[in-house]
């Protein structure tokens, strides 16, 4: 049992395993071995549930993630609009204004009022290889958010990757807004 099997059960959502694995002892802030956090993979995946979770267990919100890429939990699930997330780490007091660097607000800010399909569509063609066939769906995921799916299928149908997209960025962006300190909008009186 060891920081890696937690990550790994962030990763791809077994809100069970984590339960199991925190339940065991296992500290929810250990982390994988290159460094990644659950907290921050589980955010960044979009998995509300599994960040509550984490969160109960004593998780620290604001704890960076040391893996190559990533960074706070609430800056992820900001930039890739998945609310249920936003929403849960914001709860149990993730800074929504971290000091340095680009944060949460601006990288919600970034997709809102994109193209989410045109996005995730862009965004699976980067990896799929001549031939294959990129199809896009909207889902509801765990909490209720709604994302973009888009699955890349070789020539013979079979699938090879998906990457998906929340559509809560507008909403984020209310939501982050009205936690900053200051008069509403979060913006200091000059």
């Amino acid at each position: 049992m060891t920081g890696e099997d937690l990550v790994t059960a962030a990763t791809c959502g077994e809100n069970e395993e984590a339960g199991r694995l925190l339940a065991a002892g296992l500290s929810p802030d250990e982390p994988g071995d290159d460094g990644g956090t659950a907290l921050y993979r589980a955010a960044v995946q979009g998995h509300a549930a599994l960040v509550r979770t984490l969160l109960a267990a004593g998780a620290d919100p604001d704890r960076e993630s040391a893996a190559e890429d990533e960074g706070l939990p609430l800056c992820a699930a900001a930039c890739w609009g998945h609310l249920g997330a936003v929403t849960a780490l914001l709860d149990r007091g993730a800074d929504p204004a971290p000091a340095g660097g680009r944060g949460p607000l601006d990288a919600a800010r970034e997709f809102a009022g994109r193209d989410a399909e045109a996005e995730v569509r862009a965004l699976a063609g980067a990896y799929a290889r001549p031939g294959a066939r990129i199809g896009v769906r909207r889902e509801r995921s765990e909490g209720g958010d709604v994302r973009v799916v888009a699955e890349v299928r070789d020539e013979a149908g079979e699938l090879r990757s998906e990457h998906s997209l929340g559509t809560g960025h507008a909403e984020i962006v209310r939501l982050l807004e009205s936690r900053l300190p200051g008069p509403p909008g979060g913006h200091p009186a000059s």
